[in-house]
């Protein structure tokens, strides 16, 4: 290898670690990564294979982030209109159902909606209603949450607009080999057979591999002990002030982690004395968190003066709020964000990835998917139910806001469809057609619009195009397809296409799916064209596959949303998700070549 393809390869496998590390924000590293490649070749100007400017930034305005940004506008205003409510109620009529009818009507009616509606947007409006049911027939939610998610995941499957790895590969594809122009229907033949295996799969096999856990969402209406880790200030009447921490520890069933005094973090001895002014990082059940609160003179937030701690002792509750993906609170602290003085509440312990944050809550930069366990009034619940922001997870199906708009988002949403399914007009155009129809008749108010792409996976599909452009121009992509057809040549296509398959989704198990994608279509054009197929059946192979993030949790966002919830651990999904991950490769080793044809 030359300097330029050493010197591409090792920014790639950078942003590649430092997006499993999560050391930076996924979008900032996209950016980062193709824009390291320009100033290396403005340093080194005669390393002309390297990245211009112009073509980093190509990526930006290409029509398929044009097109993933505009889907997300569209399907905020079908979800904000009510337009999906009825996911709700045919959820809720099933509940005295069978398990494993609840569980094979639930996921064939999100596949359906996930088909034409943002994936993610379809479970964030069914997850309370399942959590709702799961209370009312005192089911664990972890026998439903990932039969949800992996629904939602088939079901983006069948279209074009089902998900956004599907308008990638149609629009980055089209791009790369002008003979593979797929339609919105084009995916539904492969896409259908995987909904049914699915469903199938899952209702009869999946559920008896899904465990019985009671999540945190479950364990305050049973009171069933399960510990949080906070943070508890010391306040002047405080009577824990001149105790021993070995005490206070006992009085209250609490393990004391950390101790900090005048911002130095005391080594938490026994026999230490508390001051007025020590703040503690104690892990513990609920209950023994609130009486810390509300009978030691404590608060579980610094800066919450003593009055303001007296009115909120009456009538306060617990309740769980999850953060969007299209929050605009996300990477903010929670002490920037200001719960008190916005909603009324208190933050008091922060579960990310299905374990408790060990850091001082009001410190905490916000994720995506990340369940905040807070304190306040009923009535300040309602602040939180009102909020766009965050999701309480329980009675979040009652905040539509424009139930009269419901048919004109539908009949949007209709005449997008239609006017792709018959080329009148491509993907983008439409979709921006749709977002623009949204806002004119007023389904979504212009601001909205502006807050609905989830900017992260648009910078993450734009930097990773540009990258996509780095390894076709230094030759990388030709040399990564040469290895492909020289691993698999002479083998029959069911082999090519079920290697592909299995290659691109353990990676897209690890990775984002669009990045995944990105990656690998200039790779599949080349090794197409070196094995004399037309490039469409590797290309759906990526789409179908780079969707098929089964494994882990953060491999898709949905997985990640149902993590918390659900109670589930890491091997959960891996335990249920890889003999889907198989069979799945079974299908579309079989599948594709019959239904694409190779030449």
């Amino acid at each position: 290898m030359n300097g330029e393809q050493i010197a591409t390869l090792l920014v790639l496998a950078l942003a590649v670690v430092s997006l499993l590390m999560e050391w930076l924000p996924i979008g900032l590293v996209a950016i980062l990564a193709p824009l390291t490649l320009v100033i290396c070749r403005v340093v080194e100007p005669e390393a002309t294979g390297l990245l211009l400017p112009e073509e980093m930034w190509a990526g930006l305005s290409h029509k398929a982030v044009v097109a993933v940004a505009a889907m997300f506008v569209v399907s905020v205003g079908v979800s904000r209109t009510g337009a999906v409510a009825f996911l709700g109620d045919a959820l809720t009529g099933i509940a005295a159902s069978g398990r494993r009818r609840i569980v094979a009507v639930m996921m064939l009616i999100v596949a359906v909606m996930s088909a034409f509606v943002n994936n993610t947007t379809v479970v964030l409006v069914c997850l309370p209603v399942v959590l709702t049911m799961c209370e009312r027939m005192d089911h664990p939610p972890s026998r439903y949450l990932i039969p949800l998610s992996f629904a939602s995941i088939f079901g983006g499957m069948m279209t074009m607009v089902g998900t956004s790895t599907n308008i990638v590969v149609a629009e980055v594809g089209s791009a790369a080999d002008s003979n593979f122009q797929p339609g919105m229907w084009d995916f539904f033949p492969v896409g259908v057979l995987f909904v049914v295996v699915g469903v199938a799969y899952m209702t009869l096999i999946g559920i008896k591999l899904l465990p019985d856990r009671v999540a945190l969402s479950m364990t305050l209406s049973r009171g069933i002990p399960t510990e949080y880790v906070t943070e508890a200030e010391v306040l002047p009447d405080s009577s824990l002030a001149g105790r021993s921490l070995g005490e206070v520890a006992e009085k209250y069933r609490l393990r004391v982690l950390q101790l900090v005094r005048r911002d130095i973090i005391e080594i938490p001895a026994k026999d230490i004395e508390l001051e007025v002014g020590d703040v503690l990082l104690v892990k513990g059940g609920a209950s023994q968190i609130i009486d810390l609160s509300s009978g030691a003179g404590t608060s579980l937030l610094p800066g919450v003066d003593e009055a303001d701690i007296k009115a909120r002792r009456v009538g306060m509750t617990l309740a769980e709020v999850i953060v969007p993906p299209s929050s605009r609170w996300i990477d903010r602290r929670v002490d920037e964000i200001g719960f008190r003085s916005r909603y009324r509440v208190s933050v008091i312990a922060v579960q990310r990835h299905g374990h408790h944050v060990r850091q001082k809550v009001g410190e905490l930069r916000v994720e995506p998917a990340d369940m905040l366990l807070v304190q306040g009034s009923v009535e300040s619940l309602r602040n939180l139910r009102a909020s766009e922001n965050l999701i309480l997870v329980e009675g979040v199906q009652d905040q539509v806001k424009e139930r009269t708009k419901a048919p004109i988002a539908l009949a949007i949403l209709a005449g997008f469809v239609a006017l792709v399914s018959t080329g009148t007009t491509d993907i983008a155009t439409g979709a921006v057609l749709a977002a623009a129809s949204m806002v004119l008749t007023r389904c979504l108010t212009v601001q909205q619009a502006y807050s609905a792409p989830d900017w992260n996976i648009l910078f993450l599909l734009a930097g990773f195009l540009a990258m996509g452009t780095a390894l076709d121009k230094v030759g990388l992509a030709r040399m990564a397809a040469d290895g492909l057809v020289g691993l698999l040549q002479g083998t029959s296509p069911w082999v090519i296409v079920g290697t592909v398959y299995l290659f691109v989704a353990f990676m897209s198990d690890l990775l984002s799916n669009q990045a995944v994608a990105t990656l690998m279509i200039p790779i599949v054009v080349k090794a197409s064209a070196s094995l004399g197929w037309n490039s469409q059946p590797l290309l759906m192979t990526v789409a179908f596959a780079a969707s098929a993030a089964f494994l882990t949790p953060v491999g898709y966002q949905t997985n990640l949303l149902v993590y918390a919830p659900g109670g589930y651990r890491f091997r959960d999904f891996i335990v249920v998700g890889l003999p889907l991950r198989f069979a799945f490769a079974v299908i579309a080793a079989i599948a594709i070549p019959m239904v694409y044809s190779t030449h």
